[in-house]
Order: C-alpha cells, then sequence, then structure tokens
C-alpha cells in the first residue's frame, strides 16, 4: 500500500465514489482524511434522490466513526449547501440552490449533531515545509482583503470564527457575478474557480499559505491544479503526497 500524506472528498452531493478511498482493496492509506463539503443536495440529473443522499451521509457518518475509533483525523468542512440548512441568514441571502424544503429539517438535525462538522470551514496542515489551507470553495485574495479587519490574519482558526457571529455569516454570504450575485469575489464557501483569477487571468496569492485545496466548481473529467491550488470537484477522491502531487482514486 501507498503512504498518503491525506485523503481529499470533494463535493459529495449524496455520491458514493467515497467508499473506494475506504475500501479494503484501496492501494491508499493515510492518516487523515479532509471532506470538502457540500453532502446533499444531489443534481437531478444524476438520479439521486433526497432520501438517498441522506442514506450516503449516514454511511459516511459510520465509516467515520470507525476511522476515527482506529485513530485517525477526520475533517469535515462545511460547504454552501450545508450552510444554507445550518445558518438562517446564510439561507435568506444566498441559499435555496437546491435546497429540500421537506427533508430540511432532518439534514439540519444530521448536520447540527456531528461534531466533526460544527463551524469547520477551513483546516490547515503542513506538507514537506508547505503550508496548505483546505476549504470548500477557497479563500480568493479579493474576499480577505474586503473583511481583513473582521478575520484578522488569514488562519484557519480565524476563518472558523465567523460561523460565531451573523457578522462572520454575513461575509461568507458573498457570492460573485460568476455565481448569479453582486460581491467582487465568493467567500471561503461560495467562490467560483474564476473568482481566484484577476482580470489578467493570474492568480493572486494568499498570505500565510503557500498552496489551497478546495472544491465547489464541479469539472466535468479532470480537477485543476496548478503551483496555487488544487480545485478537485470532479466526483473522485484523491490521495495527496509530500511534493503537492495528487492521485485519483477510483
Amino acid at each position: 500500500m501507498r503512504k498518503a500524506e491525506c485523503i481529499i472528498f470533494p463535493d459529495i452531493h449524496g455520491r458514493g465514489f467515497w467508499k473506494s478511498a475506504l475500501s479494503d482493496d484501496c492501494e491508499w492509506y493515510t492518516d487523515t482524511y479532509i471532506f470538502l463539503g457540500d453532502f446533499f443536495d444531489p443534481y437531478p440529473r444524476e438520479k439521486i434522490s433526497v432520501p438517498d443522499a441522506i442514506r450516503n451521509f449516514m454511511q459516511i457518518q459510520g465509516a467515520v466513526k470507525k476511522l476515527k475509533d482506529n485513530g485517525k483525523t477526520v475533517v469535515m468542512l462545511m460547504g454552501n449547501h450545508g450552510a444554507h440548512y445550518v445558518n438562517w441568514l446564510f439561507d435568506q441571502r444566498v441559499g435555496g440552490v437546491r435546497k429540500n424544503r421537506q427533508y430540511a429539517e432532518r439534514i439540519r438535525e444530521l448536520l447540527t449533531e456531528n461534531e466533526n462538522f460544527k463551524h469547520s470551514i477551513a483546516y490547515e496542515m503542513t506538507v514537506g515545509g508547505k503550508k496548505i489551507l483546505f476549504t470548500h470553495a477557497g479563500v480568493t485574495s479579493v474576499w480577505y482583503n474586503e473583511h481583513k479587519q473582521l478575520i484578522g490574519d488569514l488562519t484557519a482558526d480565524n476563518l472558523n470564527r465567523l460561523t460565531y457571529t451573523n457578522g462572520g455569516w454575513l461575509s461568507l454570504c458573498d457570492v460573485s457575478w460568476e455565481r448569479g450575485g453582486y460581491d467582487l469575489s465568493g467567500s471561503c464557501i461560495y467562490a467560483d474557480l474564476n473568482d481566484h483569477y484577476n482580470e489578467d487571468g493570474k492568480i493572486q496569492p494568499i498570505p500565510n499559505y503557500d498552496y489551497q485545496v478546495f472544491g465547489h466548481t464541479q469539472q466535468m473529467e479532470k480537477p485543476v491544479i496548478n503551483d496555487h491550488f488544487a480545485m478537485l470537484d470532479c466526483r473522485r477522491a484523491f490521495a495527496m503526497i509530500t511534493g503537492l502531487h495528487f492521485y485519483q482514486i477510483d
């Protein structure tokens, strides 16, 4: 078997691709598993029902418990499709995309009762001397500079504290025109992939981190990986090794 620094699960949306990375015959193992959020609100074209997505999440919960019982670190981050179930302000301002009102209370209960999920919108780790930030949609320099006074130094802990106050939640409601909003950039749970580039097509670095890993902007085939970030939302899990190399797990 091959050792990974972490195994990453991008947007789930009721899908079962995560199971291959946790199966007994997976060639990869690790001490750290990171889910990038969006467990619910499946796409109608994929023929996954909301009850199916709920059952899928409960299976994930069972797998997470087993991993933690075996001493593994498991991170479950919040995306926009989780935020509109757990926070009324986010739901009123920018929520509702594929949100299921019939099962909303049940989904809210599942998310808020999950100790791994509460207040988690960011996680950081250092690999090979590189400091890496994990969020659902990535932090853009435009969004951070807009809310720098509120956030303080850019750290995972300070990002997570945004979920403690209404002012913090308001900053998380930022949505750019790329996603139908009016802000200059989306937040770390709503930024479109294009928000990470300036008008000249260049990626603006963020302070305190050497690299970012996120999802949110679905790709049909391959992830978007460059010297600044890895955007992994393509319905597959990935193993990350030292040197910031990513390997798809089928």
